[in-house]
């Protein structure tokens, strides 16, 4: 245990400190990588400034004492004691390694180890400081129970591999209390022949839950899914499990662990430590990391509905509002600003009228604003009628960017009202594209961006009204948004100032704001990886003076894309996921 600090001397210990993340298993085991995943969101929502390295030992697929001592010498290769300043280890079988040889490969820096199973059973060292994992075992088994009352047999699929041993030992104890109700067996090996047979015959008089799955006894390895998949398909019962891995492949669920949760707890332990606060020894689970998860399609197939409340459904089909959920919230936010705005106009109008001559000019230039919002509502709900993949945080902040940088141009007040109206209808000509293409997450074809860059058209089209002002301009910014400077762009290949100047503004926080955004085809970008491509399209993709304004003002700008921040939730994605 360590000693207790004040916060500002947390500060000043974290300065430059580096993390040595080492994994038990290979980045294709997704325990792992949601383990890393989890590690590194917890890094950066920290905002303290550390840097960390990643090892994956690969132990699952092969560990032998042949190649436990070919890592030890790649280690003592790669790195030097006081490389680091704490290792995070996730797994047994990393954190049996450094039991045994951190000191001569790292020196004396303390060791978080996650995940970590029968806490009873390890080696404890000074500077070790655990984080078990142990899955609601009992949970799971009680549900079986529940929604099988006629059970009486127990049946656990287990393999051989070191993680599923513990496991068992863990199961053993727990299983007595059951032996005196059930018949309780263990499966060690699927291969064996019989096996096959008797996962086919099981009845609603047998309960099976499966455990960890990974190698058969003849060395033959399998990923995370393979078993799962394979028992749900061949036996006539359902599937309850321990983890979140294993749903999704027709099992049936059960009070499952996230390793998500267990990164977190390691990086938050670390912290502590590096900043001088005291942290126990071992963080026993007691179950508090598990979460009740079923399949909502395995459970119609078994005509299962008593679940515990608070019990979380993957792969339940979407209620029409749900499914629209967030395009109905903006039809009705829109329509609600809308019509504000169009109720202050009609005061201002018959403000106006009360006070002013009613001459001819008036008359018509009060007309003209009424229609030209009747116009905007007609349009704006034609949009919002589409799905799209874009969000509506996009459009804002490309409102208020397009405005900064007009100010900024020297474009007049009414000019910079009409640029700020207009610009957020530059794609507005995507309802006519396919939503294949649109929500499609990797790289378009030939002839899919050909057809994307039809939009630029479709809008032109749509919005194009000699007789509005506001709509004529917002359809010459969805025509040219994509014309580039140097005569490269589309769709006519105008270059320079041939090029409208609201159209070559919306441009320029158009792309700024969607590179530093996430979508579902990319990631976000860094702030100085979207200045570098700026400085190098300076004259060729856009208009030079306005890049140099972009540069100049780029931290105003940041400051006014976090009022429109978009949010992600990894959970929400696990609750809502498609298999």
């Amino acid at each position: 245990i360590v000693g207790t600090k004040s916060h500002a001397d947390d500060d000043a210990n974290l300065q430059g400190k580096n993390v040595l993340v080492l994994h038990s298993y290979s980045e294709d085991f997704i325990w792992t990588r949601d383990l890393q995943e989890s590690i590194r969101e917890a890094f950066e929502s920290s905002h303290d400034p550390f840097t960390f390295r990643t090892e994956y030992m690969d132990s699952k697929n092969a560990y032998t004492d042949a190649i436990k001592a070919k890592l030890y010498d790649l280690y003592k290769a790669k790195y030097t004691p006081g490389d680091f300043d704490i290792i995070i280890a996730t797994d047994n079988n990393a954190y049996n390694f450094l039991i045994e040889f951190k000191d001569d490969l790292f020196g004396d820096i303390p060791v978080v180890a996650t995940g970590i199973n029968n806490t009873h059973l390890i080696e404890m060292k000074d500077g070790f400081y655990v984080i078990e994992e142990k899955p609601d075992y009992e949970a799971s088994i009680e549900l079986a129970i529940m929604q099988n009352p006629q059970a009486d047999s127990l049946y656990v699929i287990l393999d051989e591999t070191p993680t599923s041993q513990l496991v068992k030992s863990e199961l053993d104890q727990i299983m007595r209390g059951y032996s005196e109700n059930f018949n309780v067996s263990f499966i060690r090996d699927l291969s064996e022949p019989g096996i096959r047979h008797l996962l086919e015959n099981l009845d609603r008089t047998d309960i099976l839950l499966l455990g960890l799955y990974f190698a058969d006894s003849d060395g033959t390895t399998y990923t995370y899914y393979d078993k799962p998949r394979e028992v749900a398909q061949i036996t006539q019962v359902p599937v309850y499990v321990f983890w979140d891995f294993q749903i999704g492949w027709g099992t049936l669920g059960g009070k499952v662990a996230h390793a998500s949760v267990y990164g977190e707890r390691a990086v938050d332990n670390a912290i502590k430590l590096l900043s001088g606060r005291e942290i126990a020894e071992i963080y026993y689970d007691e179950g508090l990391f598990g979460e009740h998860i079923y399949d909502y399609k395995i459970a119609q197939k078994y005509s299962l509905s008593d679940f515990p409340k608070g019990a979380a459904p993957i792969n339940k089909p979407q209620s029409y509002f749900e499914k629209n959920r967030e395009l109905i919230m903006a039809f009705i936010t829109t329509t609600a600003v809308l019509l504000l705005v169009m109720l202050l106009l009609i005061l201002v109008i018959k403000q106006k009228m009360d006070n002013l001559s009613k001459d001819e000019d008036i008359i018509k230039l009060n007309k003209e604003v009424i229609d030209t919002q009747k116009d905007l509502i007609t349009t704006l709900g034609d949009v919002i009628e589409t799905k799209s993949e874009g969000t509506a945080n996009h459009v804002k902040r490309v409102s208020v960017i397009t405005r900064m940088l007009g100010e900024k141009y020297g474009l007049g007040d009414k000019e910079l009202d009409i640029l700020e109206m207009t610009s957020p209808m530059h794609d507005v000509g995507k309802i006519g594209i396919s939503e294949d293409i649109l929500s499609k997450k990797g790289k378009l074809t030939k002839e899919e961006f050909e057809t994307m860059k039809f939009h630029t058209m479709i809008g032109h089209e749509i919005l194009r009204n000699q007789n509005k002002e506001i709509l004529n301009y917002a359809s010459i910014i969805s025509k040219q948004h994509h014309e580039h400077w140097d005569g490269t762009g589309y769709p006519d290949g105008i270059k320079g100032e041939e090029i409208h100047i609201m159209a070559r503004i919306t441009a320029v926080a158009d792309v700024y704001d969607a590179l530093r955004s996430k979508r579902t085809y990319k990631e976000s970008w860094q702030e100085k990886d979207v200045i570098e491509f700026f400085k190098q399209e300076k004259g060729k993709k856009f208009d030079p003076k306005l890049v140099d304004i972009l540069l100049r003002h780029v931290r105003d700008i940041e400051t006014m894309r976090s009022k429109y921040s978009d949010t992600h939730s990894r959970s929400k994605e696990l609750l809502n996921q498609k298999v």
